[in-house]
């Protein structure tokens, strides 16, 4: 079926002053606002936060949709984001982050 774009903004994250390096801090929320451009609604979305955490969602309507999580815990973390849109195609983004 084929991939369609997206465009995702994470909110939350701090800047390290001297490597410039984004992070975020243990027990604080990054809220993640994914941008559907050319998919049709409704979407499917499956967010792996990376501490064994997961988000799952149907009947997303919208094109443009927010999701938040808290983290716990501290190291090198992996955001795996699958949105599946009606047709069956497929957006899918791996976003390494840094929680301190």
């Amino acid at each position: 079926p084929g991939n369609f774009y997206g465009r995702v903004t994470l909110n939350g994250m701090k800047s390290d002053p001297e490597t410039g390096k984004k992070y975020l801090n243990k027990g604080d929320t990054l809220s993640i606002v994914l941008q559907m451009i050319n998919g049709y609604a409704p979407y499917q979305a499956l967010i792996t936060w990376g501490d064994g955490e997961k988000t799952e969602q149907d009947n997303l309507e919208k094109n443009e949709f927010t999701f938040d999580h808290r983290y716990n815990s501290s190291g090198t973390m992996e955001i795996v984001i699958s949105i599946t849109d009606k047709h069956g195609k497929q957006f899918i983004a791996t976003i390494p982050i840094q929680i301190k």
